[in-house]
């Protein structure tokens, strides 16, 4: 993408991690072989170190282009959307595994507060 301000032509940086690319952009990256995605991501952030404990952190980067890029929005993800990202279907099983236990987790977090709270 080429900004022509003043005459000049320079190159646009990446768009930033939150704004999600087209999926027909997505696909035409993967087929044309021209590289992972790159994204500008903390080691912190929450989506990358989820991705990295489940063992498929080379997803990190599409899923946060594509607006899974908190833990409240990628818990809601479903097959299709991982199927129309390019995701295998071992590593869509995988996560959705990782995705459960993690919502397990979560719940019984939150009865262990609910009755601390209660004592």
């Amino acid at each position: 993408q080429i900004d022509q301000e003043d005459g000049d032509e320079h190159e646009l940086s990446p768009l930033p991690c939150h704004e999600a690319l087209p999926r027909q952009r997505i696909q035409d990256t993967r087929e044309n072989g021209r590289g992972q995605l790159r994204c500008m991501m903390s080691n912190h952030h929450p989506v990358l170190v989820f991705m990295q404990e489940a063992g498929l952190e080379q997803y990190a980067d599409l899923l946060v282009t594509n607006g899974f890029d908190d833990m409240e929005t990628l818990v809601e993800i479903d097959d299709l959307d991982m199927k129309d990202m390019g995701i295998s279907l071992g590593h869509r099983r995988k996560l959705s595994k990782r995705l459960r236990e993690l919502g397990v987790q979560s719940q019984q977090q939150s009865q262990q507060q609910s009755q601390q709270q209660s004592q």
